[in-house]
């Protein structure tokens, strides 16, 4: 290479590596320009650089592959340069020549091995802030994440306009019924079809990001909020578009508008406000849509109360079991009793739907169980040692129990403790509506089964009932929810009633008890003895009451 030549080429590597070395300013067409020159010097005809994420990518052509430059000549090759990163990351750069090219000199071969080690340079290092821009700002299925919109929302509280937007935090509802129904996979692509439409209405206005499986949060303008709330009361989104297959999707939706002006110093204030209102859509009923407004914060408020007051009130027994007795219809007499929570504060009776959901949001639920159940012994035992009349009690337990591998050891040592027969307890689990950690509530109530202790699913029929929860599980009791039986006002009798019908029999087919809560007319009990329902919990007969009462009761019935 003459010296001319050679001045032009350290030349050229200068531009080269001032431009690898401002990569806020970085222009790449000026860039592939100074590599055209590189190439005409050294009668490169074709440039290749190949980037993958890993020695697997790389056998099997996953990843990234772009040419710079190419005269439609380029057929063999001269330099291959290949480098595995500590990472895995794999970069090749491929220079070729025409066929009828002259070799190079060794000389110039180096020259051509040094160009080709700083665009893999360049390269991996471009790529590799792409990889961990996607690695930080994104999940596992390429969703934006939670630090996406934590980067927004810093963004736009820059600009000054933070104030006034809509904040919303929303779960799809029943979305593990749509992986039953379709398979994952599909369900996978259903919620990235109804994520894609959310997208679009929330528009470039806002964002939408994923905090984990089917849970997403965002950010919108005010004025596009309808059009987000009819969305996620329920469209259907299409999964197979050349069969036109579909599925209804529906969300329950937290929502907060920013006060105006709005300060924003850490995120836990903004999730504070959102979390709770999503956690209250989801598990509350109605439309599933809930609003951080005044209402709201006076439960927020109330919610608060209870987590500070709850460990004192656990250790003070400032919690009580009141027995709703269970009534045979065809005699008239107690023959079982649910325990149910009350809470009793500074002389003032606290009701369960003030406490309850509060403690459903965090393992506190399980302590309060535990407590109950062991209130419920200790009440047995004393009618024990009294010769009192006894009746078989239902505890309720939270299916948050259920992630406790030594659950069932720790509620019979409970029984055990109290030396009391196991007969006399049943434990109740509600129906949910997703069935969520089926197997596991299986195992339980096999154990528990195997242990003698009574089982009860509470509240059947009042979600997204499967046939598997009665057919499967070894149930003792099923307790058919209220909502079966007909309310004055309402035309639902002839829909509701063969429902609860099918469901007694099958129950009896299957060797289990029925128990009907909600019992409340004299209509009511005609229709259970038409169906041959036998055992009533209701305030037809009986509400709640101390123990004290109870016992009274018990005693009076039994002469």
């Amino acid at each position: 290479m003459d010296k001319s030549k050679e001045l032009y080429y350290y030349s050229l590597l200068e531009d080269m590596t001032d431009m690898m070395n401002d990569p806020d300013n970085f222009d790449r067409d000026a860039f592939i320009r100074v590599l055209t020159r590189f190439a005409e010097m050294f009668n490169v005809a074709k440039g290749v650089t190949e980037f993958y994420m890993s020695l697997t990518d790389e056998q099997n052509g996953y990843g990234e592959k772009l040419i710079d430059y190419d005269n439609g000549h380029g057929d063999k090759e001269i330099i291959r340069r290949r480098i595995v990163a500590h990472s895995g990351v794999v970069l090749i750069c491929t220079f070729y020549a025409a066929e009828d090219a002259p070799e190079l000199p060794e000389e110039d071969l180096k020259k051509l091995d040094l160009i080709a080690r700083m665009i893999l340079g360049l390269v991996s290092r471009n790529r590799l802030i792409g990889v961990v821009e996607k690695l930080g700002f994104s999940d596992e299925q390429g969703y934006p994440n939670y630090r996406t919109f934590l980067r927004y929302i810093q963004a736009v509280n820059s600009d000054g306009t933070l104030g006034g937007r809509i904040a919303f935090k929303y779960n799809l509802k029943h979305f593990g019924l749509v992986n039953q129904d379709v398979g994952r996979a599909i369900g996978d692509v259903v919620m990235r079809n109804h994520f894609e439409l959310v997208s679009s209405v929330v528009g470039n206005r806002g964002i939408v990001c994923r905090m984990g499986g089917d849970n997403f949060i965002g950010m919108l303008d005010r004025k596009d909020l309808s059009s987000l709330l009819d969305t996620l009361k329920g469209v259907p989104i299409v999964y197979d578009k050349s069969n036109q297959k579909r599925v209804m999707v529906r969300a329950s939706v937290g929502i907060f508008e920013l006060p105006t002006p709005y300060r924003f110093d850490d995120p836990d204030d903004l999730m504070d406000v959102l979390m709770p209102a999503a956690s209250i859509a989801k598990n509350g009923s109605g439309d599933g849509i809930v609003f951080a407004d005044d209402k709201f914060m006076k439960m927020k408020q109330n919610s608060m109360m209870v987590q500070r007051n709850f460990p004192t009130a656990l250790a003070e027994n400032e919690f009580l079991p009141y027995y709703q007795p269970q009534v045979d219809i065809t005699t008239g007499k107690t023959v079982g009793a649910e325990a149910l929570c009350r809470w009793k504060k500074d002389g003032r009776l606290i009701m369960p739907g003030q406490f309850i959901p509060v403690l459903e949001q965090s393992t506190d639920i399980c302590l309060l169980d535990f407590y109950m159940l062991d209130a419920v012994c200790r009440d047995i035992r004393r009618w024990m040692d009294e010769g009192s009349p006894i009746v078989r009690v239902s505890v309720n337990m939270s299916r948050k129990h259920l992630i406790d591998v030594d659950f069932t050891d720790h509620l019979t040592a409970i029984i055990d403790r109290r030396q009391i027969p196991r007969e006399y307890i049943e434990i109740e689990f509600t129906e949910t509506v997703d069935n969520a950690g089926f197997g596991e509530l299986k195992q339980v109530v096999e154990k528990l089964r195997a242990a003698g202790i009574y089982t009860s699913v509470d509240d059947f029929g009042a979600g997204y009932t499967s046939l598997a929860l009665l057919s499967d599980i070894p149930w003792n009791i099923i307790k058919i929810d209220r909502s079966f039986l007909p309310v004055q006002g309402k035309d639902d009798r002839d829909i509701l009633l063969p429902i609860m019908k099918h469901i007694a029999l099958i129950a009896d087919e299957l060797g289990m008890s029925c128990v009907v809560e909600g019992v409340e007319t004299q209509e009511h009990e005609d229709i259970m003895r038409e169906y041959n329902c036998r055992i009533a919990q209701g305030f037809y007969y009986h509400r709640p009451m101390p123990v004290t009462d109870f016992e009274e009761l018990l005693l009076e019935e039994n002469g």
